[in-house]
């Protein structure tokens, strides 16, 4: 490419010319601008001085005015005048003139003193705090002018009133400045503020100032609050402000009266220059204006001036982008439609020649690379989606995955290891999978250690506790197999983890909450008989003795009627942890009831069974009860049976130990009775044949009635049905409940003709509530006796067969005990119910076998939680945890929930949170017998 002479293109950077223009005209247009608010304050400022010695004159003319009248009242009198004369004779004057002075002088205020400065006499208004300045006039006997400031201001001047060529006393005469402000604001225009110092004189250089006269106050007040909160007193007496208040501006300055570097009073003049200070910023507006339009047309010319030099490497640089997009014909059309002379030829015109030389180079290059950048890329794309997805699939998967050598080096974990373990990548790569995931189980370890020597062990599993590096500890399923990657000469260990402690704690807690009573932590009934028997087998091997000790509280029913479930719930909790505390590790407390425990003694003597037995009830007599007073004592009835004496089988020591108890209660409370085949427990069989006779003749003579207690539906916030409750009306006509009778009615066999009394009035209150048009359903409870009766079902069949019968308004109830014990007769009944078009519920579900296996093989539609985890679940979290999880669990079964004893709005609150559906207590209403519940319902 030859050089040939060209044009310089330095002319181009004439941008440079119309920066310095921009400033310079910048600068000029600010200089004026500074000038001309700097003469506009100038302005104001000889203004607030005029101002100010106009109101200077004013008040002094208020001044000379008192001067004149103090010299026409005094004008021959004489200075040798007895003193007592030349006083009457000015009170004399002025009383007579004071009304015709204050009319023409416009006098406000006349107090006459003595020669100590106590007042004579005063007319007018009465100024406070003159004594200073008489003191001074008595002292240098020569006139005083001030002026005085309270509700309004006054111009006073004192005066001494001479006799015998000395002061016998002053007069201090006071006019208005009201007048003379008005005088100034007429003049000016302006408004004037007169401020004094707060306190007693002579005051202090920090005193505030307080308003004391002021024109326009309706106007300037807010005006004046605005000021205060933006400027100081001192910021105002220095110089003259430009004040912005509402739309309007102010010329504002403090002037001082008196000592400029502490002055007393101020006179603040409030000039109104709205109309000057727009006037002056429209001026200001013009000259910016023409300012900018000038250098507006400047850059102007100058733009359109570099537009068109600049065109041809606009064009170029519009085009070069074209490369990249490989677009090389059209940049070689744009080149070349632009003529070049030689004369003419620059720094462009070299540059659009480079441009067709790489447009070229280019455009031969991408022709060679673009077939096999394609087939790279496609392989790529290929490799790096399957990469990615291998990535993700390992990296996310909610299971711990790890590779490790045969040696046991771990070479890669994914996240999810990370997380459990708590810790960084650089932690585990590289180093010994055992010395985190080692195998508890030696086993386990062995199978492990077969598996990476390449034995016949292809994989292994098995489960073993982790602990994280912060010591949490976590179950893990261990699963290892052998991988042999084709680019490895040695094979590989794959490794997955599952945590499974979530599952292990909740299978842990199941079987807890199945085997022990919630409230006391005791075992419960369930594993109580389980117990019994391991240890009864023991004994029989050992040869040994086991004593059972039969527990019930002597009047703990009296504490719940007397001081409510709660107290009760006290009670049996210090109960339990008194049984703890004095009995072997060995030893096994259960509470098998509402007050009854028993506890097993392996191992027991003669004289070990006697001293436990009174160690019991000292023990229990000892414990204090929170909130039952000091005067409350445990006491408790123990039986005991002893194997093998009293019996071989659980039945038999039971039962034994029940006699025992019974015989116990008869002897007093707190005492114990070791049972004996010679006894003759004559009580408990003379209750057991009162109990047969009251039974046998109320059934004949139909003394059992229905009680009816209603269970609210907790998402409608409705009544959805009533419990059918039995009570038995003795002879007196007194209501027994059935808790004093039940008992006796299984043992003697009589259960069964009671629940067919129950049925039949269940479903006769049905069909009368049909007639009134009332769709509530009823639940009717059956015993377990029950279930293995083959005539209930039948009776069943035929009560919900008879006319105008409607089946989906009846649910049976059965107690969960019942149901486990007899499951096979139980799952019958309820599916031949459940045929009929009823619906079936479980009763007290959580005190006995809790066993949600056999709650899904049961096709019951409501599950009814005990109340004994509800009473507290307000404040107890232990009973939150089960209630919620026994929700969970029959929700997900499809089963709906029932709370029993519901007692207050907070256990309410609490039911609704865990989505209990439906809630039965005294807090939702008491048992009442029908009349009563017709008297609500209407």
């Amino acid at each position: 490419m030859s050089n040939h002479k060209f044009f310089s293109l330095k002319w181009k950077f004439i941008f440079l010319i119309s920066f310095t223009l921009v400033l310079l005209q910048g600068y000029l247009t600010g200089l004026s601008y500074i000038d001309a608010q700097r003469a506009f304050l100038d302005q104001g400022e000889k203004a607030q001085t005029r101002y100010f010695h106009i109101a200077k004159t004013v008040i002094n003319n208020s001044s000379k005015v008192l001067e004149l009248f103090a010299e026409s009242i005094f004008p021959t009198e004489a200075s040798n005048s007895s003193s007592r004369l030349r006083q009457e004779r000015t009170i004399a004057l002025l009383d007579e003139n004071w009304l015709n002075w204050q009319f023409i002088w416009g006098l406000e205020t006349a107090v006459l003193t003595d020669h100590e400065g106590k007042k004579i006499k005063e007319w007018g208004r009465v100024l406070k705090d003159l004594s200073p300045q008489i003191q001074q006039v008595l002292k240098k006997e020569e006139p005083l002018h001030t002026m005085a400031c309270e509700d309004e201001c006054y111009t006073t001047m004192t005066i001494p009133v001479i006799s015998s060529f000395k002061a016998i006393g002053t007069l201090t005469l006071g006019r208005s400045l009201a007048d003379g402000m008005i005088e100034f604001q007429n003049a000016t225009q302006t408004d004037m503020v007169i401020l004094t110092r707060v306190g007693k004189k002579p005051v202090a250089k920090d005193a505030p100032y307080q308003l004391s006269a002021m024109t326009h106050a309706a106007h300037n007040t807010p005006l004046l609050q605005a000021l205060k909160e933006q400027h100081t007193m001192d910021e105002l007496v220095h110089k003259n402000i430009i004040f912005h208040h509402g739309k309007r501006f102010y010329n504002i300055q403090a002037h001082a009266m008196d000592n400029i570097q502490n002055p007393s009073s101020l006179v603040l003049i409030i000039d109104d220059i709205t109309a000057e200070y727009k006037e002056m910023h429209h001026h200001l507006a013009r000259m910016v204006l023409t300012s900018l339009l000038g250098l507006f047309s400047i850059l102007l010319v100058l733009s359109l001036l570099v537009h068109a030099l600049l065109k041809r490497i606009a064009t170029l640089s519009s085009t070069l982008p074209l490369l990249a997009r490989h677009e090389y014909q059209k940049v070689r059309q744009v080149l070349n439609s632009k003529k070049t002379y030689h004369r003419w030829h620059d720094e462009v015109d070299n540059l659009i020649a480079v441009a067709r030389d790489v447009t070229d180079q280019l455009e031969a290059l991408k022709n060679e690379t673009q077939t096999q950048t394609l087939l790279l890329t496609k392989k790529s794309q290929d490799l790096k989606r399957e990469k990615e997805f291998i990535e993700r699939l390992v990296q996310t998967a909610p299971i711990l995955i790890m590779t490790q050598t045969c040696s046991g080096e771990i070479l890669f974990v994914n996240n999810a290891a990370l997380v459990l373990h708590e810790v960084e990548k650089e932690a585990l790569v590289g180093h010994s999978f055992d010395d985190f995931f080692s195998a508890e189980n030696h086993h386990h370890h062995d199978q492990l250690m077969a598996l990476r020597q390449e034995k016949e062990i292809k994989s292994i599993q098995y489960d073993a506790d982790m602990i994280s590096s912060s010591g949490i500890t976590h179950a893990i399923s261990w699963f290892h197999s052998t991988l042999y990657p084709q680019e490895e000469t040695a094979p590989l260990i794959l490794t997955i983890g599952l945590d499974i402690t979530d599952r292990k704690r909740a299978e842990e807690q199941m079987v807890w909450l199945a085997t022990h009573d919630h409230l006391t932590n005791l075992s419960n009934l369930r594993h109580f008989n389980h117990e019994f028997e391991r240890i009864i087998d023991q004994a029989k091997r050992y040869d040994e003795q086991v004593a059972l000790f039969y527990l019930d509280l002597d009047q703990f029913k009296i504490i719940n009627d007397t001081q409510g479930h709660h107290r009760g719930d006290v009670v049996l909790q210090t109960v339990a942890m008194t049984l703890k505390r004095i009995t072997r590790k060995s030893d096994l407390i259960c509470r098998i009831g509402g007050d009854e425990f028993t506890l097993l003694m392996p191992n027991a003597t003669g004289k070990a069974v006697l001293t436990l037995a009174k160690k019991i009830n000292q023990a229990l007599g000892k414990t204090p009860v929170e909130g039952m007073g000091h005067n409350f004592k445990i006491s408790a009835s123990i039986g005991i049976a002893i194997f093998p004496q009293h019996g071989t089988s659980i039945h038999d020591l039971l039962s034994n130990a029940d006699l025992a108890m019974y015989h116990a209660k008869k002897s007093g409370y707190g005492q114990f009775h070791v049972y004996s085949a010679k006894q003759q427990y004559q009580v408990h069989l003379t209750q057991r044949m009162y109990w047969k006779n009251v039974l046998e003749e109320a059934i004949e003579n139909d003394r059992f009635v229905l009680y009816f207690q209603p269970i609210l539906d907790l998402k409608t916030d409705r009544i959805s049905h009533y419990e059918c409750l039995i009570r038995l009306i003795s002879e007196q006509g007194s209501v027994i409940p059935p808790g004093e009778f039940i008992e006796y009615a299984e043992v003697l066999g009589l259960i069964g003709h009671i629940d067919r009394i129950v049925m039949a009035k269940a479903i006769a209150q049905h069909l009368e509530f049909n007639k009134r048009g009332m769709t509530v359903g009823l639940s009717i409870n059956l015993s377990g006796r029950s279930l293995n009766d083959r005539t209930v079902s039948h009776e069943i069949r035929r009560l919900l067969t008879l006319p105008h019968v409607n089946p989906e308004k009846i649910i049976f109830e059965i107690t969960e005990t019942a149901a486990i014990s007899n499951f096979p007769s139980a799952r019958t009944l309820i599916n031949e119910v459940k045929e009929l078009g009823c619906r079936f519920a479980i009763d007290d579900f959580g005190v006995g076998f809790s066993s949600f296996q056999y709650l899904k093989d049961l096709a019951v539609d409501y599950v009814k939680i005990d109340g004994s985890f509800i009473r507290k679940i307000d404040t107890s979290h232990g009973d939150r945890i089960f209630v919620k999880s026994m929700s969970e669990i029959a929700h997900a079964l499809g089963k709906k929930t029932i709370a029993e004893f519901v007692e207050n709005e907070a256990i309410v609150s609490v039911l609704r949170e865990y989505e209990i559906d439906y809630a039965q207590g005294y807090h939702i209403g008491k048992p009442q017998p029908i009349e009563h519940l017709n008297e609500s319902s209407h």
